[in-house]
C-alpha cells in the first residue's frame, strides 16, 4: 500500500505539519510472537526524507483479530477470534521491551521530560495477558528499567481507554489509584466511542450530541485521573464499509469540517484550562477509512479537516 512507500509518506508528514499536526500514533501489532503491519512505519514513515520533522510514538493495539475486516463475512462469522492478543509477561519483556527501545531510540520519538512515551489499547488485557497484577506491574518496571538503560529517564506510559477500574489484589479502586500502582503517567481515550458506545448503539447519535457525551467524558476522566488526561477529537463513526451490503451497523451522523474544527477549539481551550503537564490532543484519526474517521483529504470535503486542524493549531479562529 501507499503508508509504506517513502516518497508517500514524505507528503503526507509535510500535509499533517502544515495543518499543525506535529506527532503522528503509530498502530503497533504483535500477534503469534512476531510483529504485524509493521511496513508503514518501518518502510515508510522512517525512510521518508523528511522523517524527522514529525514526531511519533507507538501504541499498542492489543485487541484480539476476528472476521471485522473481511466485508464478505455475515455477522456471526465476523466475531470468530483468529489471531489472539494476550502477550505474557516473559514474552512482553523478552520479545516487545527490546523492539520498543529500538523505536525510542530513534532521534524523532516523541518523549516528555526526557521518557520516551508509549501507549497500551487495551490496558486490562494487557494485564490478563500477562497473568495478573502483579505479573503485569512487573513487567511495565522491566520496561522502565530499561528505558533507563538506555540512557532514558523512563518510560513515559499513556493508557487508552478503560484503566481496569481497580487492582484487587492490591485492594485499590478507582482510575487514579490504578494509574499510581502501575506508573502510568497520564490516560487519554481512542475516540469517542468511549463511554458513549451503548448511546451509539441505541440513540442514533448526530454528531453534536456525541460531542456533548464526550466533553463529559473529558470532565469525568479530568476529575478521576486528577488531571492526568487528554482530550481526544474524533471526526466521525460509521464501519459499515465493514460489512455486507444488506447489514447497517450503529453509526454517528452529521459530521463535518465546521463542526470538528468547533470541536477542536473547545479541545483546545479545555487542555489548556485542565492538563496537567503537556497539552496534549489526540485526534482520531489520519487514515481510518473504514470507520469514517480520517483526516486525509477525499472527495467530499478536500482538506477540509485537515484546514480545520490548520485554523486552530495555527491559532487562526
Amino acid at each position: 500500500g501507499l503508508d509504506d512507500d517513502p516518497v508517500e509518506m514524505s507528503r503526507q508528514i509535510d500535509a499533517a505539519l502544515a495543518a499543525g499536526i506535529n506527532v503522528f500514533i503509530y498502530d503497533w501489532y504483535w500477534y503469534q510472537g512476531r510483529p504485524f503491519l509493521e511496513n508503514a512505519l518501518n518502510n515508510g514513515f522512517l525512510k521518508a526524507p523528511n522523517n524527522e520533522r514529525m514526531k511519533f510514538f507507538l501504541m499498542w493495539a492489543n485487541h484480539d483479530v476476528d472476521g471485522l475486516w473481511n466485508s464478505k463475512l455475515p455477522l456471526p462469522e465476523k466475531e470468530k477470534v483468529i489471531w489472539p492478543a494476550a502477550v505474557s509477561a516473559r514474552e512482553f519483556k523478552q520479545s516487545l521491551v527490546p523492539r520498543f527501545i529500538e523505536y525510542f531510540k530513534k532521534p524523532n520519538h516523541y518523549k516528555i521530560d526526557g521518557k520516551p512515551v508509549f501507549s497500551i489499547y487495551r490496558f486490562p488485557a494487557f494485564v490478563a495477558g500477562a497473568g495478573g497484577e502483579a505479573a503485569a506491574k512487573e513487567a511495565l518496571e522491566y520496561l522502565d528499567a530499561q528505558c533507563k538503560e538506555a540512557g532514558f529517564k523512563g518510560v513515559y506510559l499513556i493508557v487508552f481507554g478503560e484503566l481496569g477500574g481497580g487492582v484487587k489484589s492490591a485492594g485499590l479502586k478507582g482510575r487514579r489509584a490504578v494509574m499510581d500502582y502501575y506508573n502510568i503517567a497520564a490516560a487519554t481515550t481512542y475516540n469517542w466511542n468511549y463511554m458513549t458506545w451503548a448511546n451509539i448503539q441505541k440513540d442514533k447519535l448526530d454528531y453534536d450530541r456525541w460531542f456533548a457525551l464526550a466533553k463529559n467524558v473529558w470532565n469525568k476522566m479530568r476529575e478521576e485521573t486528577c488531571g492526568n488526561f487528554y482530550p481526544n477529537v474524533t471526526i466521525g463513526w460509521d464501519n459499515n464499509s465493514r460489512y455486507l451490503p444488506d447489514t447497517t451497523t450503529a453509526h454517528v451522523s452529521g459530521s463535518n469540517p465546521k463542526k470538528f474544527k468547533a470541536a477542536l477549539l473547545e479541545a483546545r481551550d479545555w487542555a489548556l484550562k485542565n492538563c496537567k503537564g503537556p497539552r496534549l490532543i489526540t485526534i482520531n484519526s489520519w487514515n481510518e477509512w473504514t470507520e469514517g474517521s480520517y483526516l486525509m483529504p477525499d472527495t467530499q470535503y478536500g482538506y477540509g479537516y485537515l484546514n480545520a486542524c490548520a485554523e486552530v493549531f495555527n491559532n487562526k479562529r
